[in-house]
């Protein structure tokens, strides 16, 4: 996990980033994971299931807080799955 303190025009934010080194995830797919009960295809997970409910969660208490969620991926490269909040100060 990282975190990171951004600021854009004078708003002051933190930024959380969790990775790993999985297959990554294809473009068309990285929007859907963020829908309720939706999941990337099965790439290399034919043990693992769940219920396509998590980052559905994640993204909208992110958003009642003000924030927004989002993912940078590719196949073959990993996923970097990230939260940004605004600083209260």
């Amino acid at each position: 996990m990282i975190l990171e303190l951004v600021s854009e025009n004078e708003i002051q934010e933190v930024k959380v980033l969790v990775s790993d080194t999985g297959p990554g995830i294809p473009g068309d797919q990285q929007e859907k994971l963020f829908d309720k009960f939706q999941q990337a295809d099965r790439l290399v997970r034919d043990k693992e299931q769940g219920s396509g409910l998590g980052l559905a969660l994640v993204r909208e208490i992110i958003q009642h807080h003000g924030g927004r969620v989002g993912l940078e991926s590719g196949p073959g490269e990993g996923s970097i799955f990230y939260f940004i909040l605004q600083v209260k100060t």
